[in-house]
């Protein structure tokens, strides 16, 4: 009898454990798939965006929060002072074509501080999350165009 109820108590111990690991593994899984973007994610998910045509990415700056701002130049050197307006039309449709955007607003609006920055409103739903677009034409003559990932 003894060793029935050992047996018994045994096997059922045993069910329980395999039950807990099961249910640990299980919610170690869903807290790494529903973690936020590390900063590898978005500069992964950066790098998956391309280049805007006319455009070369010249850098990726980690941010704080995990956050890449991605910069990308058109016409190193030689680009003249309506850079922002022969430019902003493509920027805003490659800006578009991007699945997970929303809306993409005009750079030549009142969000242009001035005739050599301007800032394109862009509005996305899920992830990557895309902030801060904007046009910058240098002193030196390169149409910068930076955007932030995550």
């Amino acid at each position: 009898m003894n060793k029935r109820l050992l047996f018994a108590v045994l096997g059922s111990l045993g069910v329980i454990v395999v039950c807990a690991c099961a249910a640990n593994s299980a919610a170690i899984g869903y807290l790494f798939q529903t973690r936020p973007n590390s900063y590898e994610d978005n500069l992964d998910a950066a790098r998956r965006l391309g280049v805007p045509p006319g455009f070369t990415r010249t850098a990726e700056v980690k941010l704080d929060s995990d956050r890449v701002r991605v910069t990308y130049v058109a016409c190193p050197n030689t680009c003249r002072a309506d850079a922002i307006s022969l430019h902003g039309g493509q920027v805003r449709q490659w800006l578009r074509a991007i699945p997970n955007v929303v809306s993409v607003g005009d750079p030549e609006s009142a969000e242009c501080t001035t005739p050599t920055d301007c800032t394109i409103p862009i509005r996305t739903e899920g992830s990557p999350t895309l902030s801060d677009a904007r046009l910058t034409l240098a002193p030196r003559g390169d149409l910068e165009f930076r955007l932030v990932v995550g």
